[in-house]
């Protein structure tokens, strides 16, 4: 991709809040892959609501493989998101549909 002042880069900036890539990134990984590395505590889910709403998500779908790190990524998205709509397991895996706001407060225009 094209990076600043026209040189090449592998990866695409991080949209912003950048908290909310860094630690989905690092959730996949296992650690910091192109970016510096985000404290877990610092992904907050007014940071994701910030996000989707920024970004006009309107859906999250996530899979799990029923690990730690799967954890962590399913209590993130629940915070913000609410409970998942639908969620269909086999095994320890399973894949959860959010709605982008299910529990992120609505913006409000004044």
């Amino acid at each position: 991709m094209n990076g600043p002042f026209g040189a090449g880069v592998a990866t695409a900036p991080l949209l912003a809040p950048p908290s909310v890539e860094e630690f989905l990134t690092e959730s996949q990984e296992g650690g910091a892959f192109f970016y510096p590395a985000v404290a877990a505590t610092s992904a907050t889910a007014t940071d994701l609501c910030r996000f989707v709403r920024r970004w006009d998500v309107t859906a999250v779908i996530d899979t799990s493989d029923g690990s730690a790190s799967a954890a962590s990524v399913r209590a993130y998205f629940t915070a913000a998101l609410g409970s998942p709509l639908l969620v269909v397991s086999s095994g320890a895996d399973n894949v959860a549909l959010y709605r982008s706001n299910g529990g992120c407060p609505t913006a409000t225009t004044r």
